[in-house]
This record gives structure tokens, C-alpha cells and sequence, in this order.
């Protein structure tokens, strides 16, 4: 029996939920995803071939890009939500993305992934105007929820016209 909405037409059967957790968030993710021209921007001296199969799983569209001059092109041109880099890569790090990123009226989410992913790295990204940091090696259920939760933010935010909060004060007193 297909079941009914209340009329006389038949209702929708529900859609199957997937037990694996990081395939629900794979699923929201990709009907989130979906609407834009390009939903991740990488930037890696090589993106690892983990990340691309779990990127690829998402279903977003990604470019590619291997330096700071690239992304700030690409962005030129197109809206982007989140950007996930490395620490470091071809012509410099990280920082050099935020300052790409922050006169931009409503920036990407900044992800950045370490090999030497720790406490330091993790409020300094932070304290910078960063999303989050990634540890690799990379572990699917984490990319997919920190991506997701990036993706919402800046949806969310964009929705309502505004950016995120400026950094913080990166003093360090000795």
C-alpha cells in the first residue's frame, strides 16, 4: 500500500536512509552542494587521491588549484564557499589564502589540512579567520562533516548578506 497525504493522491515513500553516517552526511552535503558552479576550491601541491575520492563522492564541483595566485583568480570570477588547502604550497601557506579571502564580501570557509595538525596550528587558523583544520591523514566521516558544516555556514551567511567575524588579535605575550 502506498501511503497518502491526507488526499485522495498518493503520497512520496520516503527515501531510504543509509546507516553509515558518512554516507547521510555525503547525501545532505551533495543536495546542498549541487546548486553551485563550484562548490570546493583545493589548494595542494598534488591533491591526494583520498581527497579526491571523497571530494568526487560529494558530488560538488572542485577546481583545482596549486597556489595562492590561482585561487585568487578563480575567485575573481566565481563564488566560492569553502576553500580546503594545505598548510603550506607552491608560492605560500595558508595566511597568504586568508588575506586573499578577506576583503571578499562574503569569503570562502577556510579549511587547512597538516600532516602536523595540533593545538598551535588549530587556534592560529582559527584566531586568523579560519573554518577549521584537517588532520591527514585524512579520515572520510571528518573531510565530509567539516566540508558540510563550512558549506552551511557560508550558505547561511550568504543567505543574510553578511561575512564571517573578523579575526582575532594574534598577539602572543612572552
Amino acid at each position: 500500500m502506498v501511503p497518502t497525504n491526507g488526499g485522495s493522491r498518493p503520497g512520496r515513500l520516503p527515501e531510504p536512509l543509509s546507516s553509515n553516517p558518512s554516507a547521510r552526511l555525503r547525501d545532505a552535503a551533495t543536495k546542498e552542494g549541487e546548486c553551485l558552479e563550484t562548490a570546493v576550491v583545493t589548494v595542494f601541491p598534488a591533491t591526494p587521491v583520498l581527497l579526491r575520492e571523497i571530494l568526487h563522492g560529494l558530488n560538488w564541483r572542485i577546481h583545482e588549484a596549486q597556489s595562492a595566485r590561482e585561487v585568487a583568480q578563480f575567485l575573481s570570477v566565481h563564488r566560492v564557499p569553502v576553500i580546503l588547502c594545505h598548510c603550506s604550497f607552491a608560492d605560500g601557506n595558508w595566511r597568504d589564502l586568508v588575506a586573499c579571502i578577506s576583503n571578499l564580501p562574503c569569503p570562502p570557509r577556510l579549511v587547512v589540512t597538516s600532516e602536523l595538525a595540533d593545538d598551535f596550528l588549530w587556534a592560529e587558523v582559527l584566531n586568523l579567520g579560519g573554518f577549521d583544520v584537517l588532520a591527514q591523514p585524512f579520515r572520510e566521516s571528518e573531510v565530509v562533516r567539516t566540508l558540510t558544516s563550512a558549506f552551511r555556514q557560508w550558505t547561511e551567511e550568504a543567505a543574510r548578506g553578511i561575512g564571517p567575524p573578523a579575526p582575532r588579535s594574534t598577539t602572543i605575550e612572552s
